[in-house]
């Protein structure tokens, strides 16, 4: 498990790296696009722009422009790894909560009971006890997969909400809430 994780952790660390310096150039095409829409503004709207000097135009135009999409994903996968261990600590607490309150048997229990499955019955007396144990490890697995499938969709769920609600309107419309 703690392999896992060092690759994961590496792999996030080169996907920042690699954001990093995509960034980096993308501002750069920003920044001369924005002279041109800049230059384009002084000569035929130059009223429409008075309230706003060079710099504070490219930080409207580099809001309205920037690709998001990039730095949500990186984000949203970088809360899914921070929030793995805290996700398995609550699904082994929630596991080991029902086992106390008696929603979840002992294997043991589970061992000396019959089993219908379907229109066939099993009876697990028959089978050693470590059967019953691998059924209540499946099924244990099965919790872990969808408790871990929920996590991953809470935290895509909250980043696509701030995607769309910080969503920049057109130039025009952010100049001038700008004003």
């Amino acid at each position: 498990m703690g392999q896992f994780f060092i690759i994961v952790f590496v792999l996030l660390f080169a996907l920042s790296a690699i954001y990093y310096f995509w960034r980096r150039r993308t501002l750069t095409q920003l920044r001369e696009a924005s002279e041109y829409e800049w230059d384009f503004f002084q000569k035929n709207e130059p009223d429409f722009i008075a309230h706003l000097d060079q710099e504070q135009f490219f930080a409207v135009f580099r809001h309205t422009h920037f690709p998001r999409f990039p730095v949500y994903a990186l984000g949203a996968f970088a809360s899914f790894l921070i929030s793995l261990p805290v996700t398995f600590a609550l699904l082994l607490a929630g596991i080991l909560g029902m086992r106390k309150l008696g929603f979840i048997p002992e294997p043991v229990d589970f061992a000396n009971q019959y089993f219908v499955q379907g229109e066939t019955m099993r009876i697990f007396t028959l089978a050693p006890k470590e059967a019953a144990l691998y059924f209540v490890q499946d099924v244990s697995g099965f919790y872990y997969f969808f408790g871990i499938l929920v996590a991953w969709l809470l935290v895509v769920g909250v980043f696509t909400h701030h995607y769309h609600k910080n969503r920049p309107g057109y130039l025009r419309d952010e100049i001038i809430r700008a004003k």
